[in-house]
């Protein structure tokens, strides 16, 4: 059985060890409190995402324009919530997003400022509508708490629609698949944050189904003003 008397021998002679034990319990110790602050924070950093429920992509193909064959007009309406976990207001700046495309190479398009809505979501409820609430974009409504500014509460959270116009041709166009296009999204925060996510949005080429979502839409997208045009096009 060991004895405390041979126990505080050991420790006696053994001073310069017992010193580097010391030393090295306290770099674990503050290594742990490291590694959990940085967990801690990863779990507390703004977040984006987008609603693959009620996002809709309008897809629009065209035999030619302006020489060019195979071309595509595709109008993204995404619902795009962010949340902020922090315990610190954030200030969304602006959004972009990026389409994946045919091209094999860079699959991905480039990125795609938002558009400016020409109305309110419109949301068929039963024999109701319901207004939903839109990023940015203010109307003459009175209704002001629809629109999100873009600033968000700490432990807060806000979502909105938002519209995205791509104008391409070829293997520019966007790739379909069971009826989905994929896209990512980037959020720019006033500090220079850039908050990102991907989702499989519904396709849907029914023009007057878009119409009565967003009034006043499908002027709004076919006007070249807002499409966003690859380079060589």
């Amino acid at each position: 059985m060991l004895k405390l008397d041979d126990v505080l021998s050991w420790i006696e002679q053994h001073d310069k060890t017992i010193e580097l034990l010391k030393w090295v319990g306290l770099l674990l110790v503050a290594w742990a409190a490291g590694l959990f602050r940085y967990l801690r924070t990863l779990t507390r950093k703004p977040k984006a995402l987008v609603s693959e429920v009620t996002s809709r992509c309008l897809i629009e193909e065209i035999d030619e324009h302006e020489g060019q064959r195979d071309v595509v007009r595709a109008a993204l309406l995404l619902e795009v919530e962010v949340c902020n976990r922090s315990s610190e207001p954030v200030v969304v700046r602006t959004m972009e997003v990026r389409i994946r495309r045919l091209k094999p190479i860079r699959r991905w398009g480039p990125w795609l400022s938002a558009v400016s809505l020409p109305n309110r979501v419109h949301h068929q409820m039963g024999s109701g509508i319901k207004l939903m609430r839109n990023w940015f974009a203010i109307f003459p409504d009175g209704i002001e708490t629809l629109t999100i500014r873009g600033r968000i509460a700490p432990k807060d959270a806000e979502s909105g629609f938002i519209l995205f116009v791509a104008f391409t041709h070829g293997n520019w166009n966007p790739r379909i698949r069971e009826e989905c296009v994929h896209v990512g999204i980037k959020v720019h925060l006033t500090t220079g944050e850039k908050l990102r996510a991907t989702a499989r949005i519904p396709v849907t080429r029914n023009t007057e189904f878009y119409e009565q979502m967003v009034p006043g839409i499908l002027d709004q997208i076919r006007h070249p003003t807002a499409w966003n045009l690859p380079p060589r096009f």
